[in-house]
């Protein structure tokens, strides 16, 4: 699902798009209105409802005063679902702001947003709205965060039967720090209230949190000691207790700064991470790193013992004869492999001796990550891995 702010007639309005995985338009050629109402809609933000369709937030001043939150479902055929130009997630006074959607686990959705409605500064507040676009919670949202000063760029996750996890840059201290909460489905808070202090640098930025798979989440962000800016990350479990070390653990601390981190899911409670890099001095790259699901870039006794075998993939970055073997293979059992890409599409399978090893050629592979699976024959061990293709 695409969407976009349009402007037919001055100002601005929701519009929406369906491509498949071919490419191929699935509704009208321009698009469907998801929300034409008086004066100026803007910064929509959309999430799959789980049926087919998507659900839709933004922020809307459709009083001609300051901006709300507003939300709309659209089904796989282009229907809105709920009432024409949305349903009200909160209509505080003065605004709010810089929507976050992410899936409630019941086709519904879960919103969070910056807010002004104490006339001063921003705070943290949320809303659920289930499948029909009744909200579930208090009035104008559950406020997650209303200490002093601003709190702004949030953003959050749905982590599965204990809630969202939301993080955010927090100016209580007067100084940017990096705070997170765990919110449950029911709309509790369950860490100290007004969120707990993630970070331990001068100055901490652009949180950006995933789940890690186990029913945790991982929150990477921007850290600075000094003059430039490093990468940092904690992962936090279902309860909401820090795994790695206070303070996080350090992505990358090159020279000079290293900007807008995002990253995903290694499938093993890890992350891989990617974000613009001026080590160089001169312009901006591309890096990229994993972390383990000990939150080293080792692998650790932890996962040896989890799977029982490790999968080791060489050179990587992948060349013209790359090889995946097993490091381990106490039971000298046969194994098979599966390659997906980052869609998770099985691209490729193949069953090896218990000492074959796995030979590739990058030109096999299309610019990009993949992951890959090795099972041992008629044993119940598994284990995961991944390689980057850059022709």
């Amino acid at each position: 699902f695409i969407i976009w702010e349009d402007s037919l007639n001055f100002y601005w309005h929701i519009y929406a798009q369906h491509i498949n995985a071919s490419g191929a338009l699935q509704w009208n050629s321009n698009g469907v209105s998801i929300c034409s109402s008086s004066n100026t809609q803007t910064n929509p933000r959309v999430e799959a409802d789980g049926l087919g369709g998507a659900i839709v937030t933004w922020q809307d001043k459709r009083n001609n005063v300051d901006y709300d939150i507003y939300a709309q479902k659209i089904n796989a055929a282009a229907v809105v679902q709920w009432t024409t130009n949305g349903v009200a997630i909160c209509t505080a006074g003065n605004t709010q702001n810089n929507p976050r959607i992410e899936p409630d686990g019941s086709n519904g959705a879960i919103i969070g947003w910056a807010d002004k409605r104490n006339g001063t500064d921003n705070n943290i507040y949320i809303q659920r709205v289930n499948a029909t676009g009744v909200v579930q919670w208090q009035t104008n949202g559950v406020s997650v965060c209303t200490a002093a000063n601003n709190q702004s760029a949030i953003d959050m996750k749905y982590i599965g039967s204990t809630g969202v996890v939301l993080s955010w840059k927090d100016d209580r201290a007067n100084a940017n720090e990096i705070y997170t909460q765990l919110v449950s489905l029911s709309g509790v808070p369950q860490l100290t209230a007004n969120g707990i202090k993630i970070s331990n640098a001068l100055k901490s930025l652009s949180p950006n949190v995933i789940s890690d798979g186990n029913g945790g989440a991982i929150i990477a962000w921007q850290d600075s000691i000094g003059l430039g800016w490093d990468i940092t990350s904690q992962k936090l479990n279902s309860a909401g207790t820090f795994q790695w070390a206070a303070g996080g653990v350090t992505v990358t601390n090159a020279n000079d700064d290293q900007l807008y981190v995002s990253q995903v899911s290694d499938g093993n409670g890890g992350a891989i991470y990617a974000w613009e890099d001026h080590r160089n001095g001169s312009d901006y790259d591309i890096y990229a790193h994993h972390l383990y699901e000990n939150g080293t870039a080792i692998v650790g006794l932890k996962e040896l013992s989890k799977y029982s075998l490790y999968p080791i993939c060489y050179p990587n970055p992948i060349s013209n004869n790359s090889v995946i073997k097993l490091s381990n293979n106490p039971s000298n059992s046969d194994w098979d492999i599966k390659i997906y890409n980052a869609l998770g599409v099985l691209i490729c399978e193949q069953k090896l001796n218990a000492n074959q090893s796995f030979s590739f050629d990058s030109f096999e592979f299309n610019n990009g990550v993949y992951f890959y699976t090795v099972n041992l024959k008629n044993e119940n061990a598994l284990s995961k891995g991944y390689f980057i293709s850059t022709k």
